[in-house]
């Protein structure tokens, strides 16, 4: 187990993306790397969950690697995907004063999916030139070929037309991983929403001294969408009636029925007294 006590200086140096939180799961450091992998910087990130600087299902996987590695100790190994690009992680525990454990999670390109797309283009190139080259002695009008030279040509072609198929196969299957991570990051965990929206104008509100309490039922299901936009559509509502200047507002989201489909409502609400109308909710 390493020490966080000269990891920050070290850890500057290195041009894999590396974050380290401590044992409550929080940013403590980050470096360059990182911030230029993932547009953002140490300011921004410090003192955020660790989970809140990635999306969609890959928040899932670093919550089970920082209980891994905070709780019992161990290493853990994952993958994730930010704008397109594939990551290996491995996260590990660090020590954080002596006693406590944190994480340091290191990041690496995951060179596999590159790796298979090459291999798939070299398996394509060799078996189109195969197939030109037997279409080619086939189709000479002046090739005098016997019954068994052309039956060899022709069973040459029928290899590189099954090469071709097998190739495509697997570019297939290489899309479909692609299109289930896709789809898991369209998916929309309510909770995090909620929080990450309030976390994001905590400055904003804390000049104008407006205090949010967010209340939503523990089992609110996981719904599609897009995170993104729908934190933006929130963090627009929010701005607007934190230009009201209210003494504090009420974020809430609860589970919702509508012609048969399960929807989750969220409802912005300023519970003062003499408070007007709440806002419009928003439905996921």
């Amino acid at each position: 187990m390493e020490s966080l006590s000269n990891a920050p200086s070290l850890l500057n140096y290195l041009d894999a993306p590396v974050v380290v939180a401590d044992p409550d799961g929080c940013v403590v450091f980050l470096n360059p790397a990182f911030e230029v992998s993932f547009g953002t910087t140490r300011e921004r990130c410090e003192g955020r969950a660790l989970a809140e600087l990635f999306e969609g299902g890959d928040r899932e996987a670093v919550l089970a690697a920082v209980a891994a590695t905070c709780l019992r100790g161990q290493s853990v190994r994952f993958r994730i995907r930010h704008h397109e690009r594939g990551f290996q992680v491995l996260a590990s525990p660090i020590a954080v004063d002596g006693q406590r454990v944190g994480s340091v999670l290191l990041l690496t390109e995951d060179l596999l999916e590159l790796e298979g797309l090459h291999r798939v283009k070299r398996e394509l190139g060799t078996a189109v030139e195969q197939l030109g080259v037997a279409l080619d002695h086939l189709a000479r009008p002046d090739a005098q070929l016997s019954d068994g030279e052309r039956q060899d040509w022709i069973a040459s072609g029928r290899g590189a037309v099954a090469d071709c198929r097998r190739a495509a196969g697997n570019l297939g299957r290489m899309a479909d991983g692609q299109a289930r991570q896709g789809e898991r990051d369209r998916m929309i965990d309510p909770h995090h929403v909620l929080r990450d929206a309030v976390a994001g104008l905590a400055y904003e509100m804390a000049e104008v001294g407006v205090s949010v309490d967010v209340l939503s039922e523990p089992d609110l299901p996981i719904v599609q969408g897009d995170p993104k936009r729908f934190q933006e559509a929130l963090e627009a509502l929010l701005r607007a009636r934190v230009a009201q200047s209210p003494a504090w507002l009420t974020l809430g989201a609860k589970r919702a029925e509508i012609e048969g489909s399960l929807f989750v409502v969220v409802i912005l609400t300023d519970p003062g007294p003499g408070a007007g109308p709440g806002a419009p909710p928003l439905v996921m």
